[in-house]
């Protein structure tokens, strides 16, 4: 996340907590013995459905309150609108912090794994392309991603992984020998995505055996 992202949902999690204070303004009391205390169900939805944008905007790194997000408000009461408040006010530590970037780079890593894991059971099964193929997809994710978290994207519009791999080369994020071995990763993807006759399957083996190292030592 770059410091551009980053204080743009931090904006965002500033008026919404705003806001949810303006909500809890309107609250108002039935005067039915033990019902609870409820607010204006116009603003409360209206609030609500920006707070599940912020929710799908933050992505991966809003995973510890994916219940919250995904949850509905039962009835208009005050209660919820405190219990959303507060969550919103953890999200805003946490990003201030920037703690959110390891809950992302967490979800990213178990991401990638489940991935790979499925590339090598199917290598296993002898489907040694489709292999290659998810294998090149997660190498060309991380150096994309990678190249976002360090403000080094291609001015290219389509970029490819050798694209992402000579930026990251270039402002010196590693070195030539771990740009040389990515390429040469890239170029069994390629293989693999175009069918190309000369890949043999050793080759998907390598790539397979290789990328979790690769990826660990390229991450930031």
């Amino acid at each position: 996340m770059n410091q551009a992202q980053k204080e743009k949902l931090l904006q965002i999690n500033r008026n919404l907590i705003e806001e949810a204070k303006a909500v809890a303004g309107t609250k108002f009391d039935t005067r039915v013995i033990g019902s609870p205390t409820f607010v204006k169900i116009q603003q409360l939805h209206k609030w609500w459905g920006k707070v599940k944008s912020f929710g799908h905007q933050l992505g991966t790194a809003a995973k510890p309150w994916k219940e919250m997000f995904s949850s509905e408000p039962e009835r208009n009461t005050l209660t919820f609108v405190e219990i959303v408040h507060g969550t919103l006010e953890a999200i805003q530590h946490e990003l201030e912090n920037d703690h959110l970037e390891t809950i992302t780079q967490l979800v990213k890593a178990e991401t990638f794994a489940d991935l790979l894991d499925q590339a090598d059971n199917l290598f296993e099964n002898g489907y040694h392309l489709a292999a290659g193929v998810i294998g090149r997809a997660v190498l060309e994710e991380h150096l994309r991603t990678t190249c976002n978290t360090l403000g080094c994207n291609p001015s290219k519009g389509r970029s490819t992984i050798n694209d992402f791999n000579q930026a990251l080369y270039a402002i010196e994020h590693y070195s030539k020998i771990k740009m040389k071995q990515i390429d040469m990763l890239a170029s069994i993807g390629n293989n693999a995505a175009h069918n190309n006759s000369d890949l043999e399957s050793t080759d998907v083996k390598k790539m397979l055996d290789d990328l979790p190292a690769v990826i660990d030592s390229t991450c930031v």
